[in-house]
């Protein structure tokens, strides 16, 4: 289990540091994220189940356990945040494909109604 803390520690100082990382080191990044968060899951669900088991009388979790819970939550919000770089990524290359292409508003109007106007005419014959 410290390996997996040491893991979400260096990830987190991965994400802090906020130097410029090229796609395939931050999808790297989020890859291992998403292992490590499949692994505390398993964790954290088998200690679920020993308090549900134990019911009233599981008492308090023990300091393993609380780390798990807390590891568990310190990677999903990693998983969140590798997300989210990966979709700034993507919509920022949409973004700067579609830089010097502006919408001409008055053509799309003519070619909605044109397609109303053909579709009602269809459906009066």
């Amino acid at each position: 289990m410290r390996v997996a803390l040491a893991l979400v520690l260096f990830c987190v100082r991965f994400i802090l540091a906020g130097a410029r990382r090229s796609n395939a080191v931050v999808r790297r990044a989020f890859e291992n994220a998403c292992t490590l968060y499949d692994e505390l899951a398993t964790a954290l669900t088998a200690i679920i189940m020993r308090l549900k088991a134990q019911g009233e009388a599981a008492g308090a979790l023990s300091g393993e356990e609380a780390d798990v819970v807390k590891a568990h939550q310190k990677t999903v919000l990693m998983v969140l945040d590798f997300e989210a770089q990966i979709l700034k990524r993507r919509i920022g290359a949409v973004t700067a494909a579609n830089a010097g292409k502006r919408l001409d508003l008055d053509a799309a109007r003519a070619e909605v109604a044109g397609r109303l106007d053909r579709l009602a005419a269809a459906e009066g014959t």
